[in-house]
């Protein structure tokens, strides 16, 4: 379990993980999109929230994570709320993004306290569902 978070951390290298987001790649290399630039795709962004939200795929997240830092804001709150489904693997992602410099702790901060806040209510509601 260690093992796979730790994993987590470093952005790996791209590679298929599996059919539908080998498509996604490609339509990512046929675009052009260098994040540079190129706004990103609303289309993509939806289907790496969807990738990510069923399976934590690492190459969906780190997508998410670069969609945090896109000039539109709506962009931006999508990468969020969708990085959200997946808290652990998330909180290990953004992690690793502000620990590499790919994300400042100004854009991270608030999706990484988003997270805490969503454990701490969760865990919280568990004890004093058990207390009553």
């Amino acid at each position: 379990m260690h093992e796979l978070v730790a994993n987590q951390c470093e952005r790996p290298p791209r590679i298929e993980r599996n059919a539908f987001l080998g498509a996604l790649l490609e339509y990512e290399a046929v675009l052009g999109a260098r994040k540079s630039e190129v706004v990103m795709d609303p289309n993509y962004m939806l289907a790496c929230g969807i990738v990510w939200s069923k399976t934590a795929d690492p190459d969906a997240g780190w997508e998410l994570v670069e969609g945090l830092t896109s000039p539109d804001p709506e962009l931006r709150r999508f990468a969020w709320e969708m990085l959200l489904h997946r808290r652990d693997n998330a909180m290990a992602i953004l992690e690793g993004a502000v620990g590499t410099g790919i994300l400042t702790p100004e854009v991270a901060g608030p999706c990484i306290v988003e997270l805490l806040r969503a454990g701490r209510t969760a865990s919280s509601d568990f004890l004093v569902a058990s207390d009553a």
